[in-house]
């Protein structure tokens, strides 16, 4: 998403389905939005377009970055477009892979007893591809893609049963978890974005909890199944965490 405009349009000019995977770069509001102007100017059918649950909380690092999009997208007059927005991954807790597997405990500064929404990674794609299948389904429609709510308790619980040792979670300062994500390679401004969604989970947002009826099921109207749970996460991925 690199190119220009225009040369994204030339090569956008002989298909009917654009997927705008919005990347993880500071700029990325900037990236989607020359993606979705190239689909328009190339006549593209349907545009699908990745954001995030905050989208609608302008006063947050991620909402800053996806409100504009969102509303560019609804207005400039697209053939037909369709916004999926996601919750945290749950594949980011490999990040705690290594202290699960030597301590057997999960550094984290969240309460963790709140609960929230995440969704597996491998879910996004197949909803992604189910709509970009049939895509007069989801003419202009917004989703919100997430997996049963669950407690980081909960979840230590699962990979305790799983990997047949006891798993706990160690609370830790948030600075001291800022420090450990940009410890890790991730930059400055998307680990304050992280602390702004764990904090919304310890006030317990239903942005971070999604439940709503309009929503809940959105994966299952897209799909036809259930999305993958948080212990068949764990049991799935266990391998990783031994």
């Amino acid at each position: 998403m690199g190119s220009s405009q225009k040369d994204l349009a030339a090569v956008l000019k002989d298909f009917d389905s654009v997927y705008v995977v919005t990347p993880g770069s500071e700029d990325r509001a900037k990236l989607a939005l020359n993606a979705i102007h190239a689909a328009k100017d190339a006549g593209v059918k349907y545009t699908l377009v990745l954001s995030v649950l905050t989208a609608d909380l302008t006063d947050t690092i991620f909402g800053k970055q996806f409100t504009p999009v969102e509303k560019e997208i609804k207005t400039i007059g697209l053939k037909s477009y369709g916004i999926v927005r996601l919750p945290l991954f749950m594949d980011n807790f490999y990040a705690a892979a290594q202290s699960i597997k030597e301590q057997g405990t999960m550094y984290d500064p969240r309460n963790p007893n709140k609960v929230f929404t995440p969704i597996a990674v491998q879910d996004v794609g197949k909803a992604s591809a189910d709509i970009l299948a049939n895509p007069k389904a989801h003419h202009n429609k917004t989703y919100k893609l997430v997996m049963p709510s669950f407690t980081l308790q909960q979840l230590v619980q699962a990979f305790g049963e799983t990997l047949k040792k006891p798993i706990n979670v160690t609370t830790v300062p948030y600075p001291a978890a800022k420090e450990a994500f940009m410890g890790l390679g991730f930059p400055e401004w998307q680990v304050d974005g992280i602390m702004e969604l764990f904090h919304l989970i310890d006030e317990d947002s239903k942005v971070t909890n999604e439940t709503s009826k309009e929503h809940v099921n959105d994966f299952i109207k897209i799909t036809g199944e259930k999305p993958m749970t948080m212990t068949e996460w764990v049991e799935a991925n266990a391998a990783g965490f031994q």
